[in-house]
């Protein structure tokens, strides 16, 4: 390992070795020798930054009795030579060894200079300044995240984190796209092929491409394809593999010249496996945009990504609050976690484990807004509301059954399909209108008579887009037989499908059908 160093380091790690000749017998290089080396070279980037009294360093080592860390020295040694690789530099320098030793919180170098009294982060947000020369903006190092602990655990994935490894490290075909409905966890993924890398020491560093910034500021044709070549050769390495979220958008998901010109830049270093990739993509835009590209098709192995399960959501939650109750200085009772996942069936076009970390997030914070130490049920349920839209606030008499039914439905006591309300009077729309706090777009009016396939789309799309809706039908008695029937299956199972195959969930719609010559009016709220 120390045939790494320039020749400057290597003068000081025998140095080092003879000032502890006495106590130091083992020769290979450890950890807190490679932080005695920057201290005690004078001119090092180290002294720049902060003098530090050689004789405390050697005092504070001692009296922790770290002599032990040669697996820790090579992990610092293998960063810093990274490092020192992307400065165009063949050997590593006072500065790279630095930057090395700064990244990783744990080890024991760190636990040192905190005995000494050293502002860590400080130091290590001057040594990150330092090398932002070095670092492509429009790249963000998640290996590196992930042995400085910036990232949860990820819970209950294990088959699918080792598979990835398991395809990122493949001769051919060594491209991985992650495919699953949005919140299903695809990014979480890769933070967790991240964290299982950096447990392993793994030579592989994931890279997330930051698409909003490639493209911010590109105003002059040719800046976009200078960026991206850039990228591309600085991980242009059989250890280095590119993440790239919602990849639709780079391959043909958005219809724009800028996603042309990545995609035709891109697509060539995947074809000449230049380049290793993770994509992360949903089922319907994977079949919408990608799947047409056949040549991109086969240079990827898919991943489809289910949605966690009540019991995994559980044990997920479970794990990651005490993160959440140290962030908010808060108590989650082990009953208020059941209850959250319970009451995410309320949000049914919502992915887990997404769609319950956000809730856990979101009562956390209300928590201490209201100054509370702990989370309770009237908390979570304040906060279920305003997540689907209703106005608690507001009660009238005309609305006293659905009040009744909500109440039984928000404590999910009891599910019906359908709720009838008799009356005479649309008033009530109004009333629903101030209710559940309703928008004018989440208001839509339906002629039955004639109902066709591109009206039924935008009817999915209404119900998908807003936590509530409003669904008025009118002339269903003049509406064809297949129409009746399939208006009549929608209510009795309480879900359709959209143009793709996938359940859309009516838990979040109200359905009024009226005849408005007749005046006859049945009203619906489907569960």
């Amino acid at each position: 390992m120390v045939s790494k160093f320039d020749s400057l380091l290597i003068e000081e790690y025998y140095k080092i070795l003879d000032i502890l000749k006495e106590d130091y017998l083992n020769k290979n290089v450890t950890s807190e020798v490679l932080l005695l080396m920057l201290i005690n070279k004078k001119d090092s980037l180290l002294n720049c930054f902060c003098k530090i009294d050689f004789e405390k360093s050697i005092k504070i080592i001692k009296k922790l009795d770290y002599y032990d860390s040669f697996d820790e020295a090579k992990d610092i040694i293998e960063l810093s030579y990274s490092i020192a690789l992307k400065d165009k530099d063949n050997k590593i320098n006072d500065e790279h060894l630095l930057y090395g030793i700064m990244m990783f919180d744990t080890y024991k170098p760190m636990t040192i200079l905190k005995c000494l009294n050293v502002d860590v982060e400080e130091l290590k947000a001057q040594v990150e300044d330092y090398f932002s020369f070095n670092q492509n903006e429009y790249l963000i190092n998640m290996t590196d995240l992930a042995k400085r602990n910036k990232f949860n655990p990820v819970i209950g994935r294990k088959q699918y984190i080792n598979r990835i490894i398991r395809i990122l490290n493949k001769k051919q075909k060594n491209n991985c796209l992650l495919i699953g409905n949005a919140g299903v966890g695809k990014s979480c993924l890769v933070e967790g092929v991240a964290l299982e890398l950096s447990k392993i020491n793994s030579p592989l560093n994931i890279y997330r491409l930051e698409i909003g910034s490639l493209v911010a500021g590109t105003r002059y044709r040719g800046d976009l394809e200078e960026r991206l070549v850039d990228i591309i050769d600085e991980v242009k390495d059989n250890n280095s593999v590119l993440f790239i979220d919602e990849i639709h958008n780079i391959v043909g998901g958005k219809n724009n010249e800028e996603a042309l010109n990545i995609a035709n830049i891109l697509k060539p270093a995947l074809a000449r496996s230049e380049i290793k990739c993770i994509g992360a993509t949903t089922l319907d835009e994977y079949y919408q945009f990608i799947s047409k590209d056949k040549a991109l098709v086969r240079r990827f192995q898919n991943i489809f990504i289910p949605e966690a399960t009540e019991n995994e959501t559980i044990d997920i939650l479970l794990k990651i609050k005490n993160k959440y109750q140290e962030f908010y200085n808060i108590k989650y009772p082990k009953k208020i976690i059941y209850e959250i996942v319970k009451k995410c069936s309320l949000m049914p076009n919502r992915k887990f484990p997404d769609k319950a970390i956000d809730l856990l997030d979101e009562v956390g914070a209300y928590t201490k807004e209201v100054n509370k130490k702990v989370v309770t049920k009237n908390l979570l349920k304040k906060i279920v509301l305003e997540n689907i839209g209703i106005n608690n606030q507001y009660y009238s008499n005309k609305c006293s059954e659905l009040n009744r039914y909500f109440d039984n439905f928000i404590n999910c006591e009891e599910r019906k399909n359908i709720l009838n309300i008799k009356t005479k009077d649309l008033e009530i729309i109004d009333e629903i209108k101030k209710q559940y706090n309703l928008p004018l777009e989440t208001i839509q009016y339906f002629d039955l008579e004639i109902f066709d396939e591109i009206v039924y789309e935008k009817l999915i799309n209404t119900i998908l887009k807003y936590p509530i809706v409003l669904i008025l039908f009118s002339n269903y008695e003049k509406a064809s037989f297949i129409v009746q029937k399939r208006i009549d299956k929608i209510i009795e199972l309480g879900y359709a499908y959209d143009k793709f195959g996938s359940i859309v969930y009516l838990n979040n719609t109200i359905l009024i059908f009226y005849e408005k010559n007749n005046k006859k009016e049945k009203f619906g709220f489907v569960s």
